[in-house]
């Protein structure tokens, strides 16, 4: 199974993108810098548990 990354899932664009997946049926990992899944490009060692 694939699950698809979203980025910035958080905010308003990102929570809609990951929303119309999840309707489609698509897996869904959310992430962004305050989210249970975090990720910030500027810290590198966040990036490995958000993939």
């Amino acid at each position: 199974m694939t699950i698809t990354l979203v980025l910035g899932a958080t905010g308003k664009t990102g929570r809609r993108v990951a929303g119309r997946l999840r309707l489609l049926g698509t897996p869904v990992r959310a992430a962004s810098r305050s989210s249970p899944t975090t990720f910030d490009r500027s810290e590198p060692a966040g990036r490995d548990s958000a993939l």
